[in-house]
């Protein structure tokens, strides 16, 4: 792992081409649509980015067409995604309004060749020029769309070796509920946040085994009867559990798997952020078998200076 500033643009040079309301092909049935407790807490716009190399038989202004009239089609079985958040103050939960109000549907394009981007895994800031910000933060919040799309050609060091951190992650529990469960369909929320603890010097003296036991023992508390009780829990506290840092694993999204007319995406990763409780893995996507995994970690310069050396030490120590 490197520190040195990759080669990477910081100007991407975009120009917003267009932006627009997409709309269900087919007329749909106005509806409200329950949000269950987990979808009340991460009610959040996640920002994916997926590159495309050229293809000849596709050109931008193709792609453009073939993309909006695909997402005409997907309102239509999933009209939610043409809706608008809304309040209940009557019941004090989030819904969403299934009004046919339309999708977001952006288009730019930028003077860059996808070659000139360089390093795709470098997580590049600059890669926030590729989202349109405006209307995500309109400020009038009952008319955001829920979705859009856009088409583009806890500190290191602490000085109390008894203090208890906290570990936090994602499990997806469609496989770990009994009857009633998911149908396949399901397109909601339906992660919930385990957790492992250990003090501070328990984690820099303990083998590398304790560690792996700890995660596993957090895994596997996550049964039917843990699940309803996490979302009975947010019904009354409305909130998110508490930890140190946050770890989201894109291992299984699938978006490597995904083919498109103009083939699979070169790179598909989540828009860098810059909170630094939450570290993202995602698979590296150049067809090279265990090649690795990408790790992504925000943290303030001098902090991540830190990291490198802790995180270095730690991978001697597993040599």
């Amino acid at each position: 792992m490197s520190l040195e500033t990759a080669s990477i643009p910081h100007d991407l040079k975009v120009t917003m081409q267009n932006f627009s309301m997409v709309y269900p092909m087919e007329k749909t049935e106005r509806r409200n649509m329950f949000l269950s407790n987990i979808d009340q807490a991460v009610n959040f716009y996640v920002q994916t980015l997926h590159f495309f190399p050229a293809n000849v038989n596709f050109s931008p202004e193709k792609v453009v067409e073939k993309i909006e009239n695909a997402l005409r089609k997907l309102l239509v079985q999933y009209d939610f995604l043409a809706g608008r958040l809304k309040f209940d103050p009557v019941k004090g939960r989030l819904e969403i309004d299934c009004n046919s109000a339309g999708a977001g549907f952006a288009v730019a394009s930028s003077e860059l060749t996808l070659a000139q981007l360089g390093d795709l895994v470098y997580p590049n800031s600059a890669f926030g020029q590729l989202i349109q910000e405006n209307y995500l933060h309109s400020s009038d919040s009952e008319d955001r769309p829920v979705f859009v799309l856009q088409a583009l050609s806890g500190a290191i060091e602490n000085n109390n070796p008894d203090k208890i951190t906290t570990i936090l992650y994602a499990v997806d529990i469609r496989s770990r509920l009994g009857p009633p469960s998911f149908p396949s369909s399901y397109t909601g929320n339906a992660v919930i946040t385990a957790y492992g603890r250990a003090k501070i010097h328990e984690v820099e003296e303990k083998p590398f085994s304790y560690l792996v036991k700890m995660i596993n023992e957090g895994t596997s508390r996550i049964s039917d009867e843990y699940v309803r009780s996490v979302i009975d829990w947010g019904e009354l506290h409305k909130g998110f559990p508490y930890g140190d840092v946050l770890v989201s694993s894109w291992w299984r999204l699938g978006f490597d798997e995904v083919e498109y007319p103009w083939g699979r995406s070169k790179y598909s990763c989540p828009l860098v952020h810059h909170r630094k409780d939450i570290i993202l893995f995602f698979p590296d996507m150049d067809e090279v078998i265990d090649k690795g995994v990408n790790v992504l970690v925000a943290l303030p310069s001098q902090d991540m200076k830190i990291f490198q050396e802790l995180f270095n030490g730690f991978l001697a120590d597993l040599a």
